[in-house]
């Protein structure tokens, strides 16, 4: 009787003990769905952005360029320096601009979009101005353009979130060596990034904007992100719930300028001397 007592206490702790690991999995697993829920959300967010913007873009090629304006191109996400809400340009930069147009007693217009759709309209003079360029820049030295006076400092790390988007733990440890790494950056990069990266090793995989780079890193298509410290720290708080990390010490700091085409050298020098 003693020992079938001992055995059916054993069974009913080992019973206690299934029943808390599931009620602790069950736990952890709500929990994981809420924060995929919050991560799709903010991801859903940006895409409708992305297409309103993409339609605006499309529209403003077809305009003529408005008379006693400025017209001031952008990078749509690449928040806080600049970005599109509701349609309507912000950021950092572009208050800059707005101040700078004012001081020249012109109006200020803007057109935010994707990197590779807004850049080549200052090459196509759509656009008279591009703001928030990391300079120097190796990727501008085949482009006929020029660079204002400095107004801001981009510092640029790489980062990786502690959990992935399954919410499995990351050894962030690991990843502290660049070398045969995946690093994901925006089209271009910033500054020298691209190649500061090469020279440790890393295999460098470019997208449209750092959104979407973030994104592919939380669901392990690449390592590591690099991106500009503003930047990741925006994208950290409203969207990813404070999962990025930064890895290592910061990489580059390099000057944030406008461009001009370098024809239009009176408008150069305008913009200097609102800076």
């Amino acid at each position: 009787m003693e020992e079938q007592g001992s055995l059916e206490e054993e069974v009913l702790k080992g019973s206690c003990e299934i029943n808390a690991k599931i009620t602790e999995t069950v736990e952890v697993s709500e929990a994981q769905a809420r924060k995929r829920d919050v991560l799709f959300s903010g991801l859903e967010r940006y895409a409708r952005e992305a297409k309103r913007t993409f339609e605006r873009f499309l529209s403003f090629r077809s305009k003529v360029k408005p008379e006693n304006t400025i017209t001031f191109g952008h990078d749509d996400s690449y928040a806080p320096w600049v970005y599109l809400s509701e349609g309507a340009s912000k950021g950092i930069s572009v208050e800059r601009a707005k101040k700078a147009a004012s001081g020249l007693s012109k109006r200020a217009s803007f057109i935010g979009a994707p990197w590779d759709q807004v850049f080549p309209l200052l090459m196509e003079g759509k656009v008279d101005v591009i703001l928030n360029a990391g300079w120097p820049n190796p990727y501008f030295n085949s482009f006929p353009v020029e660079a204002t006076k400095t107004y801001g400092t981009f510092r640029t790390r790489v980062y990786a979130s502690r959990k992935d988007g399954l919410g499995r733990t990351r050894d962030m440890a690991s990843l502290r060596d660049l070398q045969g790494k995946t690093v994901g950056v925006q089209r271009g990069g910033t500054g020298n990034l691209i190649n500061i990266l090469k020279s440790r090793g890393a295999k460098v995989v470019e997208f449209d904007n750092d959104p979407l780079s973030f994104a592919e890193h939380m669901w392990n298509r690449v390592d590591l992100v690099a991106c500009e410290e503003q930047v990741a720290k925006h994208l950290n708080q409203t969207i990813y719930d404070g999962l990025f990390e930064p890895i290592g010490d910061p990489l580059e700091t390099v000057q944030v300028v406008m461009l001009v085409h370098k024809d239009h050298k009176e408008l150069l020098s305008a913009l200097n001397s609102q800076i």
